[in-house]
């Protein structure tokens, strides 16, 4: 960057005071290097650092879902890139400084100068040192011509990068277009990076103006929850570079698996869910919620939960079978995370053993059944839940909460009377809240159906022996 202004006062290149420029390290760019589970935790506790699971200072070639370190093997970690100011302060986890660099877009000193004449003069500079690095793209720029026939370059006007997000939505019929609301969206020019999240539209916008070309990216993460390529690599779409607004819809592939899990989430987590309880949210013991994509559509799960990890020691999610429609994975995420969510309302040592229940299972995946089917109909209305063969998998929530005035697949079809395994059952009218109230502390299906009979009042409680009796 020195040189960079010393070639342009030499040749008196710059029209304006050049001593403003007070050229220093402001800012370092830097790989962490977590060792494990509880490094890495440590490092997304601060929510004000930029990670990127891939270099920051190569350049994008193609397209595609994550990265993976050559160097690192087995089920460690991946390497985190980010770029701070000089003085922030730090995780106390394992970091490299790969560079020392002056940022004039960023520097405090100069923000007085946005959208001022000495504005052009920053970008000046910064050209100028592209062009001594080989890096200097002409697309970056307006092309004019002198009255002699001369050919120039001219400081092209600033943009400010936005979009939308959406995808196709297979699990309705016809096949619709729906907006992917709460996406991370990342916009970069080198170390020069914008973070926005798209809004209940769609729409984005990073309230940044830019000179230059960006490179657009999503990164499938939230605060609280983060989807994986399978078992390790952060889930990404790498979008175009390129200097309009970013307008994507996700059709195929590991990216509508992604897009379908980002929905069930963020659901979850952030929006609407009958009252229920959320799934557990980041903190310092657990980390946030991994949740791994995979394209094993040969297997008979379609999901899996594991509240810790035997490898990394994180909370783990696993959805198979991207072959499905986007209904079925949708429903099967809330599924995995409804398990999770009931884990955090227990004693989490206990979970897997319910002591005493006709199955060793049913109390937890009857529960993550009802969950499903209540959370999935707020987004698709027509839901219908599944009749599974397997006893362990019941519909007794449904069959508590549905009633005649709920449409099955048309208005014909109501269902309390006939949707579900138990034909014609009697209950009707209790809520996702008073099912998950009568499951807290409790192991045993009955006692879960005894707290549900005593905590609430229902005109139609009598009957509720009748629906646990059918299935067990």
């Amino acid at each position: 960057m020195q040189l960079a202004l010393n070639e342009l006062y030499i040749h008196n290149q710059m029209d304006c005071d050049t001593s403003i420029f007070n050229i220093r390290v402001t800012h370092k760019y830097i790989k962490f290097i977590p060792a494990d589970s509880l490094e890495y935790i440590d490092l997304i506790q601060d929510s004000t650092l930029l990670l990127f699971d891939y270099p920051l200072d190569r350049k994008l070639t193609k397209a595609g879902t994550y990265f993976r370190d050559s160097t690192v093997e087995g089920c460690v970690l991946n390497f985190q890139w980010t770029c701070v100011p000089i003085d922030k302060e730090l995780p106390d986890v394992p970091y490299e400084v790969l560079a020392e660099i002056y940022l004039p877009e960023e520097d405090p000193e100069l923000a007085q100068y946005d959208g001022a004449d000495f504005d052009n003069c920053i970008t000046l500079l910064v050209d100028e040192a592209f062009k001594l690095t080989g890096n200097f793209d002409t697309l970056d720029h307006t092309e004019n011509m002198t009255s002699g026939g001369e050919l120039f370059l001219s400081l092209a006007p600033k943009w400010t990068p936005s979009g939308t997000i959406r995808m196709e939505d297979d699990g309705t019929t016809p096949t619709s277009t729906v907006n992917l609301r709460g996406v991370k969206v990342h916009v970069r020019h080198w170390f020069e990076i914008r973070e926005s999240i798209t809004d209940i539209n769609g729409n984005f916008n990073v309230g940044h103006t830019f000179r230059k070309q960006v490179n657009y990216s999503i990164k499938w993460e939230r605060n609280d929850f983060e989807i994986r390529h399978k078992r390790i690599g952060q889930a990404y779409f790498n979008g175009p570079e390129q200097k309009s607004a970013w307008n994507l819809n996700i059709s195929s592939g590991y990216s509508r698996l992604y897009a379908i899990i980002h929905r069930a989430a963020h659901r979850y987590y952030y929006e609407a869910r009958e009252n229920s309880e959320a799934p557990p949210r980041k903190n310092e013991q657990l980390g946030r919620m991994t949740i791994g994509a995979f394209d094993w559509d040969d297997v008979s799960l379609s999901g899996q939960c594991w509240m810790v990890r035997k490898t990394l020691n994180l909370p783990e999610i696993k959805i198979f079978r991207q072959d499905r429609n986007c209904q079925q994975i949708y429903a099967t995420t809330i599924h995995e995370l409804a398990h999770a969510s009931h884990w955090n309302l227990v004693d989490h040592t206990d979970y897997y053993y319910f002591e005493g229940s006709p199955s060793s299972y049913v109390v937890h995946e009857t529960f993550a059944v009802g969950i499903s089917y209540a959370i999935t109909r707020l987004e698709y209305p027509l839901h219908r839940g599944k009749s599974y063969t397997n006893p362990d998998y019941s519909n007794i929530v449904m069959d508590l909460i549905d009633n005649p005035s709920m449409e099955g697949p048309s208005s014909s079809t109501p269902l309390n009377i006939g949707w579900h395994i138990y034909q014609g059952d009697s209950v009707e009218g209790y809520t996702i809240k008073q099912v998950q109230d009568a499951i807290i502390g409790e192991k045993t299906l009955y006692g879960w159906r005894d707290n549900l009979k005593e905590d609430t009042n229902n005109a139609t409680e009598n009957h509720v022996d009748e629906v646990f009796d059918h299935y067990w």
